[in-house]
């Protein structure tokens, strides 16, 4: 008899979780796209993706953000040059708003990510372009820090401003 009660038990919480999920509107799911996509053009591609799991609306929005913030995290710096890469190898669309890339402790040999991310964004007709490079930490020793030289390829764009 024992059984019986606790089975009736998890089925009725069952059905009450259904009624309350039913009850409860979606706001996220309703909010048109333009908006959204707003919303998103502010926060890193770390975040982008990460809300992807929040809405069934937003599962695949992140593939089609116009604005790109990659700003440095928590991670070793080939993992998050790897993340760059991964998710512009991913990119498809043809038109991208803004990139910005904010990389932290820039040494020469990084030169040819840039240079293809630099690519990447010109030949989606980028608009506008931030590249910010920091130094470590205050009071910890860092690499060598190298000025970056823009490649030649970006005079030729047309549609920065």
């Amino acid at each position: 008899m024992e059984g019986i009660t606790t089975r009736i038990k998890r089925q009725k919480t069952k059905i009450d979780a259904r009624i309350l999920e039913d009850e409860k509107p979606d706001y996220l799911n309703e909010l048109p796209e333009p908006l959204v996509h707003h919303i998103l053009s502010y926060l890193t591609m770390k975040d982008v993706v990460r809300m992807s799991v929040i809405a069934k609306k937003w599962r695949y929005v992140w593939l089609s953000v116009v604005c790109l913030n990659f700003y440095p995290m928590k991670m070793p710096k080939y993992k998050e040059t790897d993340f760059i890469n991964q998710y512009l190898l991913r990119d498809e669309r043809s038109k991208i708003q803004k990139m910005g890339i904010t990389y932290k402790n820039y040494q020469r040999g990084d030169a040819h990510h840039f240079d293809s991310w630099i690519h990447f964004a010109l030949k989606r007709n980028v608009q506008e372009l931030h590249l910010d490079f920091l130094k470590g930490r205050r009071g910890r020793k860092c690499p060598p820090y190298h000025y970056y030289k823009l490649p030649d390829f970006i005079s030729s764009s047309t549609s920065l401003t």
